[in-house]
């Protein structure tokens, strides 16, 4: 609860610098199947900040909140199955000005799975968009690597969809 104030800090002084955009992002989340130590699958909403301030590399921070399926292993169902995710990362743009393009992102965060189970996560993630105006619309998958305190690691692949907007005039 100390850290509070300042990570409010800190997302009030990014959130007023500069050019920048915010974006939703529904995701699905699912082991792959082999050679893993257990199965988690969860949906849910990501909101996302990116300081792109017109420019082909910028970084992004977000939150999400999901919720773990039925078909996860039973440890992951007990108590609330809710999993919540932090992350930051930097972001590649291909096209900024055409109305098509591809943006490449590599985060790194945590995940907290139903209020008991910690990891450290890191990912890489490829979005097709279609940009109008200073709004856009992707589709994309990612691969997540988590890394629990109790040393397993766990590979998951995603899919996800969303929308950005750009304030500030877009990218011109």
């Amino acid at each position: 609860m100390k850290k509070l104030p300042v990570f409010l800090t800190l997302m009030f002084a990014v959130l007023v610098y500069g050019q920048f955009s915010i974006g939703f992002e529904g995701f699905h989340f699912h082991s792959i199947p082999k050679n893993q130590p257990f199965a988690l699958r969860y949906d849910g909403l990501s909101f996302v900040y990116d300081d792109s301030r017109g420019e082909k590399i910028s970084t992004e921070a977000g939150i999400g909140l999901g919720v773990i399926e039925p078909s996860s292993d039973p440890e992951f169902l007990a108590g609330f199955p809710i999993a919540i995710k932090g992350f930051y990362g930097s972001v590649f743009d291909t096209q900024l000005v055409s109305a098509i393009g591809l943006r490449v992102s590599s985060r790194m965060g945590f995940v907290w799975l139903a209020f008991s189970k910690l990891a450290w996560a890191v990912s890489v993630s490829p979005k097709i968009y279609i940009r109008f105006n200073s709004a856009d619309v992707f589709l994309g998958t990612e691969l997540e690597v988590e890394a629990f305190d109790t040393g397993a690691l766990l590979s998951l692949w995603n899919i996800n969809f969303g929308v950005n907007y750009t304030f500030g005039g877009g990218t011109e």
